[in-house]
């Protein structure tokens, strides 16, 4: 697995929006990935598409920091104001793809099994949030397939 200080490097190497204060995170991004088995690439790529790397980001659908998990999707429970303090929101965001991937990595779900096995209070699912998912999934799936080629 990479080192926090190579992922740094690359990514001040892109420019990427708030490369300084991903560096600062990325110890939190390498020790959340090897503790949940993840690519910290994935987790890095997922955190930019999400917030840009804006840990107070907040979204009209209730998502929130760094990894715009919406707190419902949080076992145990985490509120919007905890998810906003990076390393939790890194932590829980690797949590959620994990689980992502693992799920959706052993077949096709109905969207019953994919609100019994994400949604915490088990209320309906908005149908974005499933696209999400399924989106995240396959592009992860997508680079493990053709690390395998």
């Amino acid at each position: 697995m990479m080192s926090a200080e190579l992922l740094c490097v690359a990514v001040l190497n892109i420019s990427m929006p708030n490369a300084e204060f991903a560096c600062e995170q990325m110890e939190h991004v390498v020790n959340a990935a090897e503790d949940l088995s993840l690519e910290p690439e994935i987790l890095i790529a997922m955190i930019h598409y999400e917030s840009r790397w804006t840990a107070r980001a907040r979204s009209s659908g209730g998502a929130c920091g760094l990894t715009q998990v919406i707190p419902r999707w949080t076992s145990p429970r985490k509120s919007c104001q905890q998810l906003l303090f990076p390393p939790i929101s890194i932590y829980e965001g690797a949590k959620m793809l994990r689980r992502w991937i693992d799920t959706l990595g052993r077949g096709s779900l109905t969207k019953a099994e994919i609100e019994k096995q994400f949604f915490v209070d088990n209320s309906e699912a908005d149908e974005s949030e499933i696209i999400r998912g399924i989106l995240i999934f396959n592009a992860c799936h997508e680079s493990n397939t053709t690390e395998k080629r």
